[in-house]
Order: C-alpha cells, then structure tokens, then sequence
C-alpha cells in the first residue's frame, strides 16, 4: 500500500475517532461551531503529504522537510503548513469566510496545536499534563476551560485518535497493524540501503510484529486511554484493547 493511501486511510480512521469524541458532552460545552470546525479540519489534514517515513529519518537523511523545519517537529509543521497554505489559498479561503480576525486566531491556535500534538516526541509530556491537570481538578471534564485547557483537550483527542487503532474491533485492529508494520518495513529497507541504522520497529528481519504491537499496547496506548477515559467515555475502547492485547499475546 502506497504512502498517499495508507495516508489517507488513516486520516479517515481518524476522522471518525475525532467526530466520537466531539459529541460528548465536555467537548459539547467548551467548543463552538469554529472550535469544532477546527478540531474536524486538523484530523481531516493532520498527516497531509506524509512521505511514509518518520521525523528521525528526515533528520538522519537530512532532507529538505527536516532542513525546512530545523528538525523540530518536522512532519507535523509540513502537515500545518501545507494546511495553511490551502486555507489561504483563493478556491479555499471561502470556508473561513465571515469568520472574523478574532475567531480567525483560534481557529488557527486549535489547528496548530493540535497537529503538534501528533508529533510522537510530546507524548509524554502531553500525557503527563493531562494527568496533572485532572489531579489537581477532579472536576475539570465538568466544568467550562480556559483557553490553555482547550489546546491541551484538542490535543489529546486528535492524539488519542491517530493512535487508536489497538482500541478498535479484532479485526480492524489485525488490519491496521499489518499496514503500520508494512509502512515501517519500506522505512527499514530504505535505511538498509542507505547503510543507515534502521530506526526502532523497523527492520522487518527481525521484529516480531505480536512483540511489538503488545509492547505498544501495554506501554503507549493502555495508559492514554486509562488517562483519556477520565475526559471522554471510553469504556468500549479499553474492551477493544483488552482483547487485542490478549490477540497479540498468545
């Protein structure tokens, strides 16, 4: 599967995540229509143009995405930018007319962070925010945000979305993970060549595709959406995740 599909497939899974989690009801009450609008757009074009590598193989292969973008982010900020420059552009700019300047700049704010939050080195830290801020309020999924909570919300949810394969049914979840590993072995084997050292995952003659993907679930996805689950309902995707993990780990 090419990189432009295997692209376009995951934004649509992604799409559809976002739109679940939007019609609940903390999301309900702290966004308006720009707000949603936002959050629907950046899941729609969070991975547009990805090369089907990563941001450490832009930065090992100096290419020009990681030279554009001093390394920083590198896949993320081209995905951001290449949005703008559609939403500027003249057959585009109608969708934000009559959005005024004001709304204008959060709605640019949502986009940008998040996709930024897509960009796997803030997993942690995101993580580690969310996980603050609902100790520290145990009434914050209740309760109206502030406009630093927003960013940190909508950076989650597109996040847990891009990442949420492991929590959908058996047999969607087998078929994501056959094309993820399909997409890092084209990784591997460009590296291979290159007489580069083959990225984590990556190197289809020795990686042990169960091993990897139980090691994702225990250690990435159960506790975001452990995490997650304290915000939005997510009680059918942890099912889904038990069950895959139990797959993968015959």
């Amino acid at each position: 599967l090419s990189p432009v599909c295997l692209g376009s497939l995951r934004r649509a899974a992604s799409i559809n995540a976002e739109y679940m989690g939007l019609k609940q009801v903390p999301f309900k009450n702290n966004f308006d229509l720009v707000g949603i609008f936002a959050s629907i757009l950046s899941a729609i074009v969070h991975d547009v143009k990805h090369p089907g590598t990563n941001n450490p193989f832009q930065i090992s292969f100096q290419t020009e995405l990681a030279t554009c973008y001093n390394d920083i982010a590198v896949l993320e900020n081209m995905h951001i930018a290449e949005t703008w420059r559609l939403l500027r552009a003249p057959e585009f700019r109608g969708l934000l007319k009559g959005v005024g300047d004001e709304q204008q700049t959060y709605f640019r704010d949502l986009t940008v962070h998040s996709i930024l939050a897509t960009d796997p080195s803030v997993h942690a830290k995101h993580l580690s925010d969310l996980k603050s801020s609902l100790e520290e309020d145990r009434d914050l999924p209740t309760r109206d945000w502030d406009r630093e909570t927003q960013l940190l919300m909508v950076g989650m949810a597109l996040h847990t979305a891009d990442l949420g394969n492991p929590t959908k049914p058996l047999d969607q979840c087998k078929k994501w993970a056959g094309l993820v590993h399909e997409e890092f072995n084209m990784q591997g084997d460009l590296e291979r060549k290159a007489g580069k050292k083959i990225s984590p995952n990556c190197d289809k003659k020795t990686v042990h595709k169960p091993t990897c993907q139980a090691g994702f679930m225990d250690y990435i996805i159960k506790p975001l959406f452990e995490t997650w689950g304290q915000v939005l309902e997510a009680g059918d995707a942890l099912a889904n995740l038990a069950e895959n993990r139990a797959y993968w780990g015959r």
